[in-house]
C-alpha cells in the first residue's frame, strides 16, 4: 500500500497508520452513518467513491487515509487484479469493488453495453468506441482516427450512479474518471438531498461548469497530475478534498471565473499538461459543523 509507515490525518481528523498495508482507524465515532435522505441514501463523512478504479492506486490512497471506499471498474482484467490486490480490505468490508460500467449519456437503462478494452493503453478503455479504440499516435495527434485494431469489445453489465448512491450513500469525496461517462454520474447527484462535498474529474474540453454551479459547487482547484507523479503520492491522483494542491494556489481554492481562466492558454509552466479539476460544494463547511 502507498505511504507505508506514515501517519496521515485526513480532513476529518481521522488518524490512520499505514504500515505494512494495515490501516487502524482511531476515531470510530466519526464513522457513523447519518440521517436518511432521498432514495434511502445516507451521508457519511468517511465514505469515498473511486469511480474508474483502474489499477487501484487512488483507492489505496483513500483507504490509507481512513475512508471506506466504493469503487467501480468496468474492465474485467483490472477488476480481477483489484480483487486480488485488496482481498483483505474487501473481506473486512472497508472496500466494495463493483464490476460494472456506467452507461454514457443516451445509453441509460441498457443492462449491458460493449466496453472497448484498449490494447495500447488500458487507461483509455471506454464504453465510447472513439475513446476506447484510440491508437498509439493519439498521444501526439488527437485528430488521428481511432481503429478497431486497437481495442476489443467486451459486453459488460451496467449500473447507474443513482443506484449506487442510493444503496451505499453519499460520499465525502467522489472521484470520477470513466472516459466519457462522468457527467451522467454528476447529473444523478441532483436526485439527492445532499451532495458529495468534493468531486474530482479529469480536466477536458467538455467540463460542465454550469452543471457544477447549479449543483452548488463554487470552489475549484486545478491540480497538475504531472506533479503528483514525482511527489510523495506515488502513481495515485494525489490528495483530494482540502488537501488537493492547486498548480498555483496550492491549498487555496479558486472561484468559478479563476478556474475557467486557468484552463485557457497561455498557462504558466506549473499548470501545463494533464490535470484534474477538484470542486468543493458550498455546504462543505456546514456539513462538518453539523456532523452530516
Amino acid at each position: 500500500m502507498l505511504l507505508q509507515k506514515t501517519t496521515i490525518i485526513n480532513f476529518l481528523g481521522v488518524a490512520a497508520v499505514a504500515a505494512s498495508g494495515t490501516v487502524t482507524e482511531l476515531s470510530a465515532g466519526s464513522l457513523r452513518d447519518n440521517q436518511k435522505i432521498h432514495r434511502g441514501a445516507s451521508a457519511t463523512r468517511t465514505l469515498a467513491y473511486d469511480v474508474g478504479f483502474f489499477n487501484g492506486d487512488d483507492t489505496a490512497l483513500l483507504l490509507s487515509q481512513g475512508y471506506r471506499v466504493i469503487a467501480l471498474e468496468a474492465n474485467p482484467i483490472l477488476w480481477a487484479k483489484g480483487q486480488k490486490r485488496f482481498s483483505s480490505e474487501i473481506q473486512h468490508h472497508r472496500l466494495v469493488l463493483l464490476h460494472a460500467g456506467l452507461p454514457t449519456l443516451g445509453n441509460e437503462g441498457r443492462p449491458t453495453l460493449n466496453f472497448y478494452v484498449n490494447t495500447v493503453n488500458e487507461e483509455w478503455s471506454s464504453f465510447v468506441w472513439g475513446v476506447g479504440c484510440r491508437g498509439p499516435a493519439w498521444a501526439k495527434d488527437h485528430n488521428r482516427a481511432s481503429s478497431s485494431d486497437f481495442c476489443r469489445a467486451v459486453p459488460i453489465n451496467t449500473t447507474s450512479c443513482t443506484t449506487v448512491l442510493g444503496k451505499y450513500g453519499i460520499p465525502l469525496i467522489m472521484k470520477l474518471d470513466v472516459e466519457g461517462a462522468e457527467w451522467g454520474c454528476v447529473s444523478a447527484i441532483k436526485q439527492f438531498k445532499y451532495r458529495p462535498s468534493y468531486v474530482v474529474i479529469e480536466n477536458n474540453p467538455f467540463y460542465d461548469f454550469e452543471l457544477m454551479s447549479e449543483l452548488g459547487y463554487d470552489s475549484f482547484k486545478y491540480v497538475n497530475q504531472g506533479f503528483t507523479k514525482i511527489s510523495d503520492w506515488g502513481v495515485s491522483s494525489g490528495p483530494m478534498g482540502e488537501y488537493g494542491i492547486d498548480c498555483q494556489m496550492k491549498w487555496r481554492w479558486r472561484n468559478l471565473t479563476s478556474i475557467k481562466e486557468i484552463r485557457n492558454p497561455p498557462r504558466s509552466p506549473e499548470c501545463l499538461g494533464w490535470a484534474d479539476i477538484h470542486a468543493r460544494h458550498n455546504s462543505a463547511t456546514l456539513r462538518f459543523a453539523s456532523g452530516i
